[in-house]
Order: structure tokens, then sequence, then C-alpha cells
């Protein structure tokens, strides 16, 4: 086979190659889409009457679940029982060794977020993360429009992204940007965002199983 043969071969398969791998892209993009809809949609379907007359509820018990920032009812199980999500909490940078991996680390890969952009680093919390914060720099945007700032949404943030101007609250990707997310409809967000090329988000938080300390 000729030179110029050749050559004309090689770009055919690269172009087929990249063909294959914008297909493989559209077709996940539309999967994880569908997945979007499809968990919206269940969670809905979760959102029985049961769920608006607990929110509406006067019951002390109750009334002082739906007041505390750091709980929220979600939805109703299979066995009409109401399913709470309550904040949780990571560990600080230096017990995963991600310093390692800083500049000056000892991994020597000199990372510090600094090439990300909205949309590619994620979190889902309990409400709105405080965006003027010093150690966060402007580099948080809220996506969706949660009612009012929270303390642990903002905490976790900083471990997330925190500039460092405390050195013991510097964050894990300390010039990252961040896409910030209230905990409502999350996996149907999770999926829209995964589609638009998220790569990694910080979920600290869980369902409310058992006693709950309340004052």
């Amino acid at each position: 086979m000729s030179k110029k043969l050749t050559l004309v071969a090689f770009f055919l398969l690269v172009l087929g190659l990249w063909g294959s791998i914008g297909a493989k892209q559209i077709t996940q993009k539309a999967k994880l889409e569908e997945l979007s809809r499809q968990w919206r949609a269940e969670l809905e379907a979760k959102r029985t009457p049961l769920y608006y007359e607990l929110l509406k509820s006067d019951a002390l018990p109750q009334r002082k679940l739906n007041e505390d920032p750091n709980i929220q009812l979600m939805y109703i199980d299979e066995r009409e029982r109401p399913v709470f999500f309550q904040v949780h909490n990571l560990y600080a940078a230096m017990t995963i060794s991600t310093d390692d991996v800083w500049p000056g680390g000892s991994g020597g890969f000199s990372l510090s977020g600094s090439e990300t952009v909205v949309g590619q680093l994620g979190l889902w919390d309990a409400g709105s993360v405080f965006e003027p914060h010093p150690e966060l720099a402007g580099r948080v945007v809220q996506i969706d429009s949660p009612a009012a700032y929270h303390f642990h949404s903002t905490h976790v943030a900083g471990t997330m992204i925190a500039t460092g101007l405390d050195e013991k609250a510097k964050g894990m990707s300390f010039e990252g940007r961040l896409a910030a997310y209230d905990w409502n409809y999350e996996l149907s967000e999770m999926a829209t965002a995964a589609s638009s090329g998220m790569n990694i988000s910080n979920h600290s938080y869980g369902i409310m199983t058992g006693w709950n300390f309340s004052t």
C-alpha cells in the first residue's frame, strides 16, 4: 500500500473512532437525561397527600422537625413512613492525603483545582451556599434557588474549595469552581449535571433513622 493510501486509511480510522466516541457520548447524554426525568417523576409520586399533610402539620413533634434547618421531609416510602434527609459531614483533606497532590505535596502533581470550570465539580446539601464568604472568593454558583443560606452547605463548600486564607480551612480543591444545589430533586439534578459534564460531586447528608436529638 502506498504512503498516500496508508495516510488516507489512517485518517478514515481516526474519523471512525471519533464518530464512534461521539455517538457513545450522545447516547450516554440521552440516557442520563431520561434518568433525570424518571427520578423526578418517581420523587413526585412518593410525595403523596400524607407528605403535604405532614408539611402543614401543627403537631409539636412534626412542627419541630419541619422547622429544623438541618432536616427536611423528602417523601413517603412504600410502607407509608415519612423519610427525612439530615446533614452529615466529612473530615479534612489531610485525613485522605489530598494535600499530597497539592503544590509542594509529596505526590508531585501540583494540583489546585484552578483548571476546573463551573459544572465539573458539584455539591448537593441542605440549602444555599453563602457565596460571598471570603474563603469561597466568588467561585460558587448556586444553580437552584433554596429558601435560605445554610451553614452546613457553606461548611461543606469550604471543605471542597476554600481558598485557605485561614490555613486550617483550606479546601481540597482550593482554587476550584463549584456548582451548588440544595437536596430537593437531587437524583434528577445529578443525572442532568452528569449529562452536561459534571465529573465529581459531594453529598454530606443521609436519611435520618431512629432518634434525633432536638432541643
